[in-house]
This record gives C-alpha cells, sequence and structure tokens, in this order.
C-alpha cells in the first residue's frame, strides 16, 4: 500500500468520568465505533465522490485506531490516503487543512447545521462550482 498522506484526528472526551480518567464500558466502546464508521462514511464521500451509508465501504485509504495513553481518554484516529481524493489532485497536496475542513463541514451538516461552510478556501470553491461532480449512491 503506497500511503500518499497521513492525518491525525484526536477524539477527546471531557466531562463526567472522562475527567476521572475513565469511560463507561459499553458507552465508551459504542462511541468510539461510532466515531470510527462516520469518520469511515466521510472519507469514502472525499476519497471517491460516493454517497454511502456502510462505513465499510472505504476503498483507497484506511483509518486505524491508536490505544489511549496512560491516564487520559484522548485517542487518535490515523487516516491513511492511499490515493487522491475524487475531488481533484490539488485536494491531496493541500493535505491536513482541507481533510480536517471537509470533515467538520459534513459533521456539521449532518447533525442539522445545514448552512455550515467550509473555512479553507480551496474547498469552499468545490462547493461553490457550478457543475457541481454527481453523486453516487452506492446504497444496497
Amino acid at each position: 500500500m503506497a500511503i500518499l498522506a497521513e492525518h491525525k484526528l484526536k477524539i477527546r472526551y471531557e466531562g463526567g468520568l472522562a475527567d476521572q480518567n475513565a469511560l463507561p464500558g459499553y458507552d465508551g466502546v459504542t462511541s468510539i465505533d461510532g466515531i470510527t464508521r462516520a469518520v469511515h462514511i466521510a472519507l469514502h464521500a472525499y476519497m471517491t465522490g460516493e454517497i454511502t451509508t456502510r462505513a465499510t465501504a472505504l476503498k483507497n485509504a484506511s483509518v486505524l485506531l491508536k490505544p489511549a495513553r496512560q491516564g487520559s481518554f484522548i485517542f487518535e484516529l490515523i487516516i491513511l490516503v492511499e490515493a487522491y481524493p475524487a475531488t481533484t489532485g490539488i485536494a491531496a497536496a493541500l493535505g491536513g487543512p482541507m481533510l480536517y475542513d471537509f470533515l467538520k463541514t459534513a459533521f456539521k451538516r449532518a447533525t442539522g447545521s445545514l448552512d455550515a461552510e467550509p473555512e479553507t478556501t480551496s474547498l469552499r470553491k468545490l462547493y461553490e462550482r457550478k457543475d457541481p461532480p454527481l453523486l453516487v449512491s452506492t446504497r444496497n
């Protein structure tokens, strides 16, 4: 696997038991699983231009889970990009800021903030194109 880029997302839990360096077992594992699945689905759209509802559909990238450090509940998701995103070849060259902005905007819109706009100029230009690329649904 030829990796073109590696990006890290730090996931931090605050409040309640997390402030005591613990998480409820079931809820903690369910949360980590949900975050990972959401990143898979959004990353699949970023990489291929396809909309899917299955977290296992990701191609040309992978998400790895790094263990929490001793005494904390911060963990890292490592995103390994193997091919250029469907958006443009420039997207991979721009690296982290555009990917993070894409994920942040996608998650805000998915959770009800439909007016969320990208902050990076390059991504904003992609969103504003008059003839956006067709997104293919892979729903089964």
